[in-house]
Formats: C-alpha cells, sequence, structure tokens
C-alpha cells in the first residue's frame, strides 16, 4: 500500500444464508463499510483473514473508536473481542 492509509466505519453482524445448500454454512459475517457496498464472508474466509493478520503484522494500521453516548459525552471504548477484534486490524484502512 503506497501513501497513508485511511480510515471508514464498518459494521459487522451476522446475518443467515438463506439459500444454504446442506453443507453450507448457515451464516455469514457481513461487513458494511462506509461509502461501500457490504461485504459478505464465511468461517473459513474469516479465519483465512486472522491467519493473515497474524502473519502481517507489519501492515496493521493502529486506531481507536471512540463512542458518543450523549451529545458533548465521551465514554472509553469497550475492548473489542473476537469477530470485532479482527475486524478492527483488518479494516483499519
Amino acid at each position: 500500500m503506497k501513501g497513508h492509509p485511511t480510515q471508514a466505519r464498518a459494521y459487522v453482524c451476522k446475518v443467515p444464508y438463506r439459500k444454504a445448500k446442506t453443507s453450507a454454512s448457515s451464516e455469514y459475517t457481513q461487513v458494511s463499510i462506509e461509502g461501500h457496498d457490504p461485504l459478505l464472508f464465511t468461517a473459513n474466509e474469516v479465519a483465512n483473514a486472522i491467519k493473515r493478520a497474524g502473519k502481517n503484522p507489519e501492515d496493521i494500521v493502529p486506531f481507536s473508536f471512540v463512542y458518543f453516548v450523549e451529545p458533548c459525552c465521551k465514554e472509553k471504548a469497550p475492548e473489542l473481542k473476537g469477530i470485532a477484534k479482527l475486524l478492527s486490524r483488518i479494516f483499519k484502512s
């Protein structure tokens, strides 16, 4: 990646795979990145992304979340766990 990384908000949720065959996964991980079309990942694709992030820590760009509870009031961001922690490393640019 050349130049400076950019950041965008991303929202993650599990969604059912409505037309799943018998051997298919019953759900996807949906990632909606601000300004882009939604993305769907299978459990295997998420597992591969976790491995890739672990093998390339030098490519991870640190960032932080800021949560606004009420206007003009900030609350400390909760510790990220599971898929949110993974995606915070993967979708940082």
